[in-house]
């Protein structure tokens, strides 16, 4: 995770802040205490996880002081589905709706090809779990590793060892174990339960097995009951026969008197609608007649609006042209007088751009500051080299003085051996005391005059010695006040850095003013000679003067139209009339022919109701003679019903009978397989409990943690080493020793110094903050070369305030050292000689409305 922008709203301090972080790679966010710095990486944490530090623990907490809503957009690159890096966007919202309503937004989106595109779930649960999926890591991991969050250095460190080991899992992935273990857990409870219900099965068919005499009997006596239930049915059946063909019959009978009723029906409905049908006839009839009698009336009425429509056209006409005049005429007027206020508004763009070059314009003072910072900044690095030359000298004295130091000790024993070989030389007499041979009076002389002289020697040596050692002090102690007054010198140099970078900037941006200037100044001129000379929309101007022309030509009189408008008001009936006179003469005669046949057609529709009723009483005749006949059914039919259920059951009785004895044999084929089945699940079952065993925290991810531990141990100490001079080294230890004398997995962290092993809370708050500084870094380093876990950032907030100038300047070169390991390394401080320690600086300043952010 590369982030790249931050986008705050309404967050803790910060009232609108954007934050763009494209390019910058190793920067320190200053400000004072309370500014709003360590509350950037807060809206990261709530726009990413949903969670930010203590005591922020509820979301209305992180509101911006009297306002409602809360909005936090944050971008930043990854890999996406193994691919190369593409850009991310997380925006959280919460908006307060009412006194206690209030609703939240989690959108998750993916930069393509045609733009953004959102990969949300379908709630913000969901969709949350996909972001953590997607980063590879959740919010504990986060603050373990990589945040080192205000006042929660040591949140690794001070873990028990079961929360170390939980992190370190989620850092090695091992999370994906755990997921095998559960899959093994269930397919092996699965097993279990197959196995358990197939014990349950093959019991059940054994016993079904053993019930093959008890089938064998009842399917003899099935047979002998199907026997006699066939023979009664059949004498019900020829009984039910005879009825079923008299109830055709009465039906067939009902069916023709239903038809002949329906028919009846229709052609009493078929005389009302001709009835209706010539009353409607002849009302249309009478008030033809009576419109035709006003003729005269109307055609004068129709000629004249005729007339009077033709003279509105003509008014019409002229008014389309006169409002298309019109709309051009303001058309030109507009393009004419935007062409006018673009020239102004450059003129007036470009005298601003004049003012603020003239502001940014290099002086005298400015090249004399960058003069003296370049100066001071040659001093500087002459002095960082007498600096790692004195502190060479300083180290080949110390190592000079341990050897004549041990060179001495060696002479003083061997000296002493001297003096006690001359002493014991002084009584031998007849024989030598040291190699027991006979001892010649001149071999006696050559022996001590050679021993003393060996003496001699050494003695020299020895006081030649002791006087390089006291040069050599007096040496290191000069050497020592140089390296000193050598730091405390450069401890300016960062800040000189960076005040010389930001002079240079300013005089190349100040010559790149001037040449600016004097372009602009010619561009000025050229506008203001085009305004004077009105030489602009020439077209347009004389287009205007065409237009104006054709509107004075035209005269339209809008009085006299709207004279004519009235007129024609008051004729718009004339029309319709003459319209409606026309049909009244043509359809007169229609009217008189269809009266005519209408009364044809009722006098036939007479006749076929009077066959109708005839033939509907001869049906209903014939139907009441086979009432009584039909009466007996019910009795039959329930006879029947009975013999055929008798039957069915008898038959069903000798089909189950079969069918369990002819079951009995696939019974036993299953046995046999259920007991093949009930081994197999057996052997399943117990390598499924060894893979559960193998997946747990004891097992495979318990060796991939002990495989791991030297790597970041050995990461962790190579900080570490940065950070105290060698002084300090940690040491994780897996396995502890119980009480009991057995061995107890752990995840202990051991310190030690040249004092030896002590616990963490013996050690100095500086001491404290190194060892944890350098496990957080480690840890952080481990994450971004972890495969699947795609965090490529580093945040430190605050804690240099408990170590001393030394101990923060070495705490910075560590920075720097990892600075290629990450893409953004984020050093949240308030103390002033960090400011500019490093390339780029993100000042926060508070304001009454609400926190600044600037990148410098």
């Amino acid at each position: 995770m590369i982030p790249e922008a931050l986008n705050l709203r309404n967050f803790l301090s910060h009232r609108e802040t954007e934050l763009d972080l494209r390019g910058v790679h190793l920067a320190s966010l200053v400000g004072d205490n309370g500014a709003g710095k360590s509350a950037l990486l807060d809206a990261i944490t709530w726009a990413v996880w949903g969670r930010s530090r203590a005591p922020y623990g509820r979301d209305e907490d992180l509101v911006y002081h009297g306002e409602n809503d809360l909005e936090v957009e944050f971008v930043f690159r990854m890999p996406y589905q193994g691919g190369d890096e593409r850009r991310f966007r997380i925006l959280r919202r919460r908006e307060q709706r009412g006194r206690r309503a209030t609703r939240s937004l989690l959108d998750l989106q993916v930069e393509g090809e045609n733009g953004w595109r959102s990969l949300n779930a379908d709630s913000i649960r969901d969709t949350q779990a996909r972001i953590i999926e997607q980063l590879g890591l959740d919010y504990e991991t986060f603050i373990n590793s990589a945040y080192l969050r205000q006042g929660h250095a040591d949140e690794f460190t001070v873990q028990t060892p079961t929360d170390r080991k939980r992190v370190l899992s989620a850092i090695l992935g091992l999370e994906r174990w755990a997921e095998y273990q559960e899959r093994a857990r269930r397919r092996l409870n699965e097993t279990r339960g197959q196995l358990q219900g197939l014990e349950q099965r093959l019991a059940e068919t054994e016993a079904e097995l053993a019930r093959r005499a008890e089938y064998e009997a009842e399917l003899a006596a099935a047979e002998q009951l199907a026997q006699d239930s066939d023979a009664q049915l059949q004498e019900a059946q020829e009984q039910a026969n005879t009825l079923t063909r008299l109830q055709e019959q009465a039906t067939a009978l009902q069916r023709q008197i239903s038809d002949l009723q329906r028919r009846l029906e229709q052609e009493a409905q078929q005389h009302a609608a001709l009835e209706a049908e010539q009353a409607a006839h002849r009302a249309r009839r009478d008030g033809y007649q009576a419109l035709i009698t006003q003729a005269d009336t109307i055609g004068a009425q129709y000629q004249a609006a005729q007339e009077t429509l033709e003279e509105e056209r003509a008014w019409g006409e002229k008014l389309s042209r006169t409002a298309q005049l019109q709309t051009e005429k303001a058309a030109l007027e507009q393009t004419i007088g935007a062409a006018r206020n673009q020239l102004e508004t450059q003129r007036g763009d470009l005298l601003g751009q004049m003012r603020l070059l003239g502001e940014r314009l290099p002086d005298d003072a400015l090249v004399a500051a960058l003069e003296e910072a370049e100066a001071q900044l040659t001093y500087l690095e002459q002095i960082a080299l007498e600096l790692e030359q004195a502190r060479q000298d300083l180290q080949a004295a110390e190592v000079e003085s341990s050897r004549l130091t041990e060179s001495n000790r060696q002479l003083k024993d061997k000296m002493h051996e001297t003096k006690v070989q001359l002493d014991t030389l002084a009584e031998a007499e007849a024989a030598c005391p040291l190699c027991r041979q006979a001892l010649t009076p001149e071999h006696h002389a050559r022996l001590l005059a050679q021993i003393q002289d060996e003496g001699t020697e050494m003695g020299n040596t020895f006081r030649a010695n002791q006087t390089r050692l006291q040069t050599l002090r007096e040496q290191s102690q000069g050497l020592r006040a140089q390296v000193q007054e050598h730091e405390r010198t450069l401890a300016q140099r960062a800040a000189l850095e960076g005040q010389t970078a930001r002079l240079r900037q300013q005089l190349e941006q100040g010559e790149a003013a001037r040449e600016r200037l004097v372009a602009l100044q010619a561009e000025v001129a050229g506008i203001e000679a085009t305004l004077t000379g009105q030489q602009y929309a020439q077209e347009a101007q004389t287009t205007l003067v065409h237009v104006l022309a054709q509107l004075a030509e035209l005269g339209y009189d809008a009085a006299a139209h709207e004279v004519v408008k009235a007129r024609l008001r008051a004729l718009a009936s004339a029309e319709s009339a003459y319209r409606e006179l026309e049909k009244a003469r043509v359809g007169l005669e229609g009217e008189e022919a269809t009266l005519q046949r209408l009364a044809q057609e009722t006098a036939a529709q007479a006749q076929r109701t009077a066959a109708l009723e005839a033939e509907y009483a001869a049906q209903q005749a014939t139907l009441d003679m086979l009432k009584p006949q039909l009466a007996e059914g019910p009795v039959i039919l329930q006879q029947l019903a009975k013999a055929r259920q008798t039957e069915v059951e008898a038959r069903q009785r000798v089909g189950a009978a079969r069918q369990n004895l002819a079951a009995l044999a696939t019974l036993e084929k299953r046995a046999r397989a259920f007991k093949e089945e009930r081994e197999q699940l057996a052997t399943r079952a117990a390598m499924l409990a060894e893979l559960r065993d193998a997946f747990g925290v004891n097992g495979i991810p318990a060796m991939i943690i002990e495989h791991t531990l030297p790597e970041l141990e050995g990461e962790a100490n190579r900080l570490l080493q940065r950070l105290t001079g060698g002084r300090m080294h940690v040491h994780f230890d897996t396995q502890r020793e119980t009480k009991t004398g057995n061995v107890r997995e752990t995840l202990d962290i051991i310190i030690s110094d040249e004092k030896g092993q002590r616990p963490y809370e013996n050690f100095s708050g500086g001491e404290q903050f190194r060892v944890n500084f350098a496990i957080r870094v480690a840890l952080s380093r481990l994450l971004a070369q972890r495969a699947g876990v795609r965090l490529r950032s580093l945040f430190v907030d605050e804690g240099f305030g408990s170590l001393d100038a030394d101990g923060r300047q070495r705490l910075v070169e560590a920075v720097k050292a990892v600075q290629a390991d990450f893409a953004l390394i984020l050093v949240i401080t308030h103390v002033d000689e960090l400011r500019d320690a490093f390339p780029t600086r993100i000042q926060v300043s508070k304001t009454q409305g609400g926190s600044l952010v600037e990148v410098v």
